[in-house]
């Protein structure tokens, strides 16, 4: 059974962009990782609500294939580049479903 793993990020007001490239290359450095099925990653609104600049949904085959993905030196490598920007991740499963997400 997959796990969607919900990510959630503070950026300061400005450093979009920033944000946007190291997000970007660390989610080149997990294609290759077994079990990662693919992202998406959502902007705040132009009227800003919502308390979290962005938010990155990704699919995986499971927790282990998400942890052993994220704990690879090259995608270690990259983290020191976003350390200003708070994130806080979680893995979830399905509960409920309904009509197309």
């Amino acid at each position: 059974m997959s796990v969607t793993l919900v990510h959630v990020f503070e950026v300061p007001e400005g450093r979009e962009q920033e944000f946007f490239d190291g997000w970007r290359a660390l989610t080149e450095a997990l294609n290759p990782a077994p079990g990662y099925h693919g992202t998406r990653l959502l902007r705040r609104t132009a009227d800003q609500v919502g308390r979290f600049a962005f938010v990155n949904i990704a699919s995986w085959e499971s927790k282990d294939a998400w942890q052993a993905g994220v704990n690879t030196d090259e995608f270690r490598a990259l983290l020191p580049a976003m350390k200003d920007f708070v994130g806080v991740p979680g893995i979830y499963e399905v509960a409920y479903e309904e009509g197309t997400v």
